[in-house]
């Protein structure tokens, strides 16, 4: 049962190390010290707050997933309610609130039997904002699911390749990119590049912008939006994402537009590919086109213009 690996901070006891006697294993450390018995009872409580938090993650990560949090943020609800809402099975949502609950992430009120996010959590939990704690987790998730391959690095050295990354993310539906998604959105124009004194000046009169490893192009996307004036492209090299793939949303103007401006030979004999944005003024009256919906400029074989 989830609730039983989640330990509410208030319930949390401080486990003693056993003492088994004469058949104990021999910890006395080589420098002949005595262990620190009171430490090592403190570290057990670590290792137990560090277990309960990972339950707790999952269970966060199922949340913002399933939609369970955005459908119980507008009112409390029963869990025949709540699974009614986000259109899911009645049985693993019960699961799902009394893990939750159990550990401080949820409120239940036993007189009406309904379940409550509370006001103050609601900003880190839901919504496409930076705030939103759920894509993150969806990253853990995906770094947990390659970590065989990792694994078998420690004993034979080498590495996981990107693509295996990207092939995992799809078969375990998480999105790359997904956990700076909302961060790019809500950060990059005025956080990342308003620190830079001068260059968003810069980029509004016009410039050339070189985004390498741009992933599912999302940054190079917001600069077309934003700087219409400057010519953008982005360079990936082969198994990384292509804009548009898996459940990112486009960002600016939707990344259907990223058109392959060629390809080149890269190290090792790899092949390189090169995703074009052009973003001049409109002079076309007939509106967007295509990839560009909603950027006011048309989109082309050589581009948006």
């Amino acid at each position: 049962m989830v609730q039983s690996m989640a330990v509410h901070p208030d319930r949390t006891a401080a486990p003693e190390p056993p003492d088994d006697g004469p058949n104990r294993d021999d910890t006395t450390p080589s420098d002949g010290t005595t262990p620190d018995a009171e430490g090592t009872a403190a570290f057990g409580r670590r290792l137990l707050d560090l277990l309960t938090g990972h339950a707790l993650t999952t269970l966060i990560g199922i949340g913002h997933r399933t939609g369970l949090f955005d459908a119980l943020a507008p009112a409390p609800a029963t869990g025949p309610e709540l699974a009614a809402r986000a259109g899911l099975h009645e049985r693993y949502v019960r699961e799902w609130l009394a893990g939750l609950v159990t550990g401080g992430v949820l409120d239940h009120d036993p007189a009406t039997g309904r379940y409550r996010l509370p006001p103050a959590h609601a900003p880190l939990l839901t919504g496409e904002r930076a705030a939103n704690i759920g894509p993150a987790v969806g990253t853990l998730d995906l770094l947990a699911s390659v970590r065989p391959g990792v694994e078998r690095c420690f004993a034979e050295g080498g590495g996981v390749p990107y693509a295996t990354y990207a092939a995992t993310a799809e078969r375990v539906g998480v999105a790359m990119g997904d956990s700076r998604r909302y961060l790019y959105d809500e950060h990059l124009l005025d956080g990342f590049l308003g620190a830079v004194p001068g260059l968003l000046d810069r980029l509004a009169a016009g410039a050339r912008v070189l985004d390498l490893g741009c992933g599912t192009g999302q940054v190079v996307c917001l600069l077309a939006a934003a700087f219409p004036a400057s010519v953008r492209r982005g360079g990936s090299r082969p198994g990384r994402d292509r804009p548009g793939r898996g459940r990112a949303r486009p960002a600016g103007p939707a990344q259907r537009g990223l058109r392959r401006r060629g390809r080149r030979r890269g190290s090792r004999g790899s092949r390189a590919s090169t995703w074009s944005w052009r973003s001049t003024p409109s002079t076309t009256s007939s509106g967007p086109r295509g990839c560009c919906a909603g950027c006011g400029r048309r989109w082309s074989r050589r581009g948006c213009s």
